[in-house]
């Protein structure tokens, strides 16, 4: 069958010439690269486990020669095979992380019971319903079922073992994902966060769908019913700031090059409102912070190559009129206090966070007037003196450096830069190339 598949461009290298490498983030990338579409042809794994035994019993070959065959037959005629296990049927092929972890999840949804939940969103005319249909497992785990297969209590560890095989890097990381978009695994974890609401391998499986997401082509699958499934869950457990974090980073996955997602999480959903409201609840809670700033990233971003207009500078406003600038502002002064005290250490977990807020609130400056409230909530000065306390930190250098520039733009941010206060003029170290 003929599959659209969305083709993120690579990421770019970093230099980092005499400074500190950054960190590895996991998270949303900040840039607006656009991306591009290609037509693929696939198959599926039934055809091509087909093309192998007939390889096997016609010509006659063994089972390596017959696998290889069928992968230079198919690839010859331009079929993409990512989504293929390239192997004959086997049981270290069924044991997969994606298989395994689908499977997993079947056998324990299966003794759940049937359950409808009503989500209203929306606001005014454009206000709708929608029911979304689950299995609602019991709190308490469920017995192993009579053909011995993997129970429930086993069940977050084969969502983990997902998760890790998704979010590897490279060729792998790609086929896991391919793998799973094929096998419906998309719409499985949307609704598994329903079925486990109320349940410890929740975690796993938001970790599970947010792995699943960094595959472009997999956020055409997850729709509106998914993204409500999401919603519900953070609305669900507001005080859980776990559980927060991983749901906000499974949106801001689905948003990746996918601006029918952004609006909807906008529009539909109010996610703004959602992602404030975190951050005043859980100030402390690192990777709730963390996540919260990936998520509005997220809804700024103008990747998406095959819709004429986004609304990112739109969505940057509507964050601002929600509060966090402020929000983000106390996090980022903060962190600059810590700095000034010599916090945050050689593990450089404080420079971390300051590195995303500062990433972050580059993207929220859509407006003079936001660039204006940021440099009277102090945001201007607090990231030149985290620039003096740490000129070899590659990734705070870079991220200041580009909100710094990005206030610059403004007349009279421009002029608070040469006029009004010696303390932000910029360390020469610290400006990029």
């Amino acid at each position: 069958f003929i599959r659209n598949r969305v083709l993120r461009e690579p990421p770019t290298a970093t230099d980092g010439m005499g400074l500190k490498p950054p960190p590895q983030h996991v998270g949303v990338v900040s840039k607006d690269k656009k991306v591009t579409q290609q037509t693929m042809a696939r198959i599926s794994q039934e055809t091509f486990d087909d093309a192998v035994t007939e390889n096997m019993e016609e010509l006659d070959m063994e089972l390596d020669e017959a696998v290889t065959d069928a992968i230079s037959q198919f690839e010859a005629q331009g079929i993409d095979l990512s989504n293929i296990l390239k192997q004959a049927p086997s049981a270290d092929r069924d044991a997969h992380p994606v298989l395994r972890g689908l499977a997993a999840l079947a056998n324990a949804t299966r003794a759940g019971m049937d359950a409808t939940r009503e989500l209203t969103f929306g606001e005014g005319s454009s206000q709708s319903t929608m029911k979304l249909k689950f299995k609602a497992l019991p709190v308490t785990a469920v017995p192993e079922d009579e053909e011995g297969g993997e129970t429930d209590a086993g069940l977050g560890q084969a969502l983990d073992a997902l998760a890790v095989a998704c979010a590897e890097e490279g060729e792998a990381g790609e086929r896991s994902c391919a793998l799973l978009g094929t096998r419906e695994g998309i719409d499985l974890l949307s609704s598994a966060c329903l079925s486990l609401l109320a349940r410890p391998e929740l975690l796993s499986a938001l970790a599970a769908l947010g792995a699943g997401l960094r595959s472009t082509e997999n956020c055409e699958h997850i729709g509106l019913r998914g993204l409500l499934a999401l919603y519900a869950v953070i609305s669900e457990r507001p005080a859980d700031a776990p559980v927060q974090a991983a749901a906000f980073r499974a949106c801001a996955a689905a948003m990746v090059g996918n601006e029918a997602n952004r609006t909807a999480m906008h529009e539909k959903l109010r996610i703004i409102t959602t992602a404030a409201a975190a951050l005043r609840a859980h100030p402390e809670h690192r990777e709730c912070v963390l996540a919260a700033c990936a998520l509005l990233r997220a809804l700024t971003l103008q990747d998406d190559g095959r819709v004429a207009l986004n609304k990112g500078f739109d969505r940057a406003r509507a964050a601002a009129d929600m509060g966090c600038l402020q929000l983000l502002g106390a996090q980022l002064k903060r962190a600059a206090g810590e700095a000034a005290q010599g916090g945050g250490g050689e593990g450089g977990a404080d420079l971390q966070m300051a590195a995303e807020v500062l990433r972050t609130l580059s993207r929220l400056c859509a407006s003079a007037k936001i660039c204006e409230t940021l440099v009277k909530l102090g945001a201007l000065v607090a990231s030149v003196s985290l620039l003096q306390a740490h000129l070899v930190e590659a990734d705070l250098c870079r991220n200041a450096s580009g909100f710094l520039a990005n206030l610059a733009g403004d007349d009279e941010v421009g002029f608070y830069f040469t006029h009004r206060s010696s303390r932000t003029a910029l360390p020469v170290a610290a400006l990029p190339g």
